[in-house]
């Protein structure tokens, strides 16, 4: 009985001592990737504002370059005419195709 509770007393302090370095070993890993983590974190923040400011810059550039005055400016440079009525042409159906093979 003696030896038995000497084996066991052994081996809860073996396996304490085992856990009392391991343990704070675990912790200072852990804390470690939560800080790196962390960082990785709010550096991917920071560079998705940065490319939303970015994106938004550039669609107001692109929204001034293609605005409707300068296309009006172009079209008025380009000595374009307004139309006041459209007329449209009736092609009879196969006309062509008809006096081509009369031809022949």
């Amino acid at each position: 009985m003696r030896k038995s509770l000497i084996l066991n007393l052994k081996l809860f302090l073996n396996i304490f001592l085992i856990l009392l370095f391991f343990l704070p070993l675990f912790y200072i890993f852990q804390i470690n990737d939560f800080i790196a983590q962390n960082y990785l974190y709010q550096n991917y923040k920071r560079k998705l504002n940065s490319l939303s400011e970015e994106n938004n810059e550039l669609k107001i550039e692109f929204e001034k370059r293609n605005s409707m005055e300068k296309i009006e400016n172009l079209v008025s440079g380009l000595n374009f005419e307004k139309t006041n009525k459209i007329h449209y042409f009736q092609v009879l159906e196969g006309g062509l195709v008809k006096e081509i093979i009369r031809i022949r």
